[in-house]
């Protein structure tokens, strides 16, 4: 085995997971359960004509329905930054799809990713247990 040839690829992965690890901003994990609209005190309407704008692009889309509850997550036994905030997604049919590559980071090292239309629409909500 080359050692030297060993030793400096371990420095730049280092380098590299060092770099990486300083560009994952704080916050919660986060672990996604589909839902059901049991409803009550109503049923959920549906949105129409909704706009929205993210890093992507604009869109115009309809909010068709409740779809997932994202609770804060300790992940293999990581810190809840804020225990307070959840997430509720719903289902959205957006008018068209943009497309954007990014380079992204996370706990699961690094990836190119590709974006298509949106499909959901994530909305910070408050959580209680029901009766």
């Amino acid at each position: 085995m080359n050692w030297r040839a060993f030793s400096i690829a371990t420095a730049l992965l280092a380098i590299g997971a060092t770099s990486a690890v300083a560009q994952i901003p704080p916050g919660n994990n986060y672990e996604c359960h589909k839902v059901k609209d049991l409803k009550v005190p109503a049923k959920f309407v549906p949105q129409t004509g909704e706009t929205a704008a993210d890093q992507v692009g604009a869109f115009i889309q309809d909010v068709k329905k409740p779809y997932l509850l994202c609770n804060p997550a300790s992940i293999n036994g990581g810190p809840i930054v804020d225990p307070l905030l959840h997430y509720c997604c719903y289902k959205i049919k957006a008018n068209t799809k943009v497309k954007a590559d990014y380079d992204i980071t996370d706990q699961f090292g690094p990836l190119r990713l590709q974006t298509s239309k949106p499909f959901l629409q994530c909305n910070a909500c408050s959580k209680a247990p029901a009766p």
